[in-house]
């Protein structure tokens, strides 16, 4: 297998934990030195401050699935940009279906940790629009 299969699995591994809510399996695939931008939350720095990031998310969205299978992966050295579509419901009951968005995945090539992740969605996600 080589490095860019290794990265798309890391980064589906990603996914399913992020739908699965689970916080410890997302947290193994992350540096502690990570870098996330989420357009909701700005530009986070470390594994602390999204670890606290993600333990709002889950309270906040009730469930979400994100449809793996027609993932679109563009490929450029150490960076996968993914392009898909999640569906789901929010706390307060709002649902959500085919909800665009665009990741930008910056993993290292000796730990194969995800050391970057830009997020890019509806601004207006979580709103009532």
């Amino acid at each position: 297998m080589g490095n860019n299969d290794k990265r798309i699995e890391i980064i589906i591994k990603y996914f399913k934990a992020v739908d699965s809510k689970n916080l410890d399996a997302i947290s193994l695939l992350f540096d502690q030195e990570v870098e996330i931008f989420f357009p909701q939350s700005g530009l986070l720095n470390g594994l602390g401050e999204f670890n606290k990031l993600n333990q709002e998310l889950t309270n906040f969205i009730t469930s979400l699935e994100h449809d793996i299978d027609n993932f679109i992966y563009t490929i450029s050295d150490s960076r996968i940009v993914v392009e898909g579509t999640e569906s789901g419901t929010l706390r307060n009951n709002q649902s959500f279906t085919n909800n665009k968005f665009c990741s930008v995945f910056e993993i290292d090539s000796i730990s194969m940790l995800i050391k970057r992740m830009y997020v890019y969605t509806d601004p207006t996600f979580g709103t009532s629009r």
